[in-house]
């Protein structure tokens, strides 16, 4: 789920960067050098990165960008600090039962945030969005997926 935010962000920013470029004048995509260089350029920014360059660029609403921000940090703790201290909570119920909720709570946020990078994304190439049920329970479905295998 991470990964796929992470991917999906800069899908969108590549998107937009290279739409924007092109009808700017600045890039030809037939010039597979710099069409290159710009791709390269592209991906090499971070997921907190894309992030502010969406709303740099494209003036995003405040709880579309508390939303994103929320789902980065998510994604970062999830990454890089969910496990600190693992050894130790494991050992007990509650313990073990903290770890699947801090866990369960990160991948909501970031399947939030997923969810409106996805759309956007949907809307600027002018694909069909998802209906609403599915929206309503995007998030708590992924969060179940994931957290499933700890209530066995």
């Amino acid at each position: 789920m991470a990964q796929h935010f992470e991917s999906n962000c800069k899908g969108l920013t590549s998107i937009l960067d290279i739409k924007s470029k092109m009808i700017q004048g600045e890039i030809n995509p037939l010039d597979s050098d710099d069409f290159a260089n710009l791709v390269e350029k592209l991906f090499k920014r971070s997921l907190g990165g894309n992030l502010i360059h969406l709303n740099k660029e494209y003036g995003l609403p405040n709880d579309i960008n508390k939303t994103l921000d929320e789902g980065r940090k998510a994604r970062n703790d999830l990454a890089h600090s969910i496990t600190l201290g693992f050894e130790h909570s494991i050992e007990s119920d509650d313990g073990r039962n903290g770890i699947v909720e801090n866990l369960k709570d990160c991948v909501i946020k970031i399947a939030e945030a997923d969810k409106i990078i996805a759309s956007l994304t949907q809307v600027v190439n002018n694909e069909p969005l998802p209906n609403k049920s599915y929206f309503d329970s995007y998030a708590d479905g992924i969060a179940e997926w994931v957290c499933e295998m700890f209530d066995e």
